[in-house]
């Protein structure tokens, strides 16, 4: 089964930072974060508005689709992102991985953000400031994640934008009755 998502939050963090890599920070780590999912708003520094539902894809992945203003011009760039938890040492980032795209994010490339919950319905998004090649391998982009997060430059000019949930996300748990639950706050 296949979910509707728009993660635009994620995506403009990433849109903005120019950054696009051939390779993700790792693997899909186990599970999902549940915290993540949702429907979510925020305004760029533009005031034109981010919108995004985020829905999980399997136990590991989200799928996201994101509508993000454009850097020029009224229009709205829209984008599909397949991701998952990269963890690099002790912090855990975003691996996103572009599958349809109508702006700036090429097909197929990689953009990875800092996603940071101020609580439980604001989150905030931070790109990543990485100065590795496009066409990095995936540990060297963990060896310049890690040297970058030790000396506290790994965001540097890298934009960030604050979201807040505007509606939850529901998952059917039970397939024979239809009823649909909350993913984060199941319902015994």
């Amino acid at each position: 089964m296949r979910y509707p998502f728009v993660f635009a939050a994620f995506v403009l963090a990433l849109l903005l930072t120019g950054c696009y890599f051939q390779n993700p920070l790792t693997g899909p780590s186990r599970d999902i974060d549940t915290w993540f999912l949702g429907v979510w708003e925020g305004k760029g520094k533009s005031g034109k508005v981010t919108r995004a539902e985020v829905f999980p894809a399997s136990g590991d992945r989200y799928f996201i689709r994101a509508s993000v203003p454009a850097k020029s011009g009224n229009g709205t760039n829209r984008y599909e992102f397949e991701a998952w938890a990269s963890r690099v040492g002790e912090a855990k980032f975003l691996s996103m991985r572009c599958t349809a795209t109508t702006g700036e994010v090429p097909l197929g490339a990689w953009v990875f953000v800092f996603p940071q919950m101020l609580d439980q319905n604001r989150l905030r998004l931070r790109g990543l400031d990485l100065s590795s090649p496009s066409n990095a391998g995936s540990m060297a982009l963990r060896r310049e994640v890690r040297e970058r997060w030790n000396d506290q430059t790994l965001f540097g000019r890298a934009p960030s934008i604050d979201l807040r949930r505007v509606a939850e996300v529901y998952w059917s748990r039970d397939g024979q009755t239809g009823e649909f639950r909350p993913i984060r706050n199941p319902i015994p």
